[in-house]
């Protein structure tokens, strides 16, 4: 493959793995919150998600590489449910 054809498969890929999550990031609270408190409540669910993606930064830093696996297998059986 060219170069060019590996770059333009990278950014499509790019480009589809990011439209789905970053577009229902804002798209579901604004459908869900109600119009009164929407500013509120969709910063505190990003303030939420950016807790939870510091917490689990700091905490696989001191988890074993085995615990890591059991964490993320869990984490992925949970997000399936």
């Amino acid at each position: 493959l060219s170069s060019g054809w590996l770059v333009a498969m990278y950014f499509g890929s790019s480009f589809f793995g990011q439209c789905g999550p970053n577009a229902t990031t804002f798209l579901i609270p604004a459908e869900v919150f109600p119009t009164e408190k929407r500013t509120m409540c969709h910063g505190i669910s990003a303030s939420a998600g950016k807790v939870g993606a510091l917490l689990a930064a700091i905490f696989f830093n001191y988890a074993e590489e085995t615990d890591l696996f059991l964490i993320s297998g869990y984490s992925s059986f949970a997000a399936f449910v």
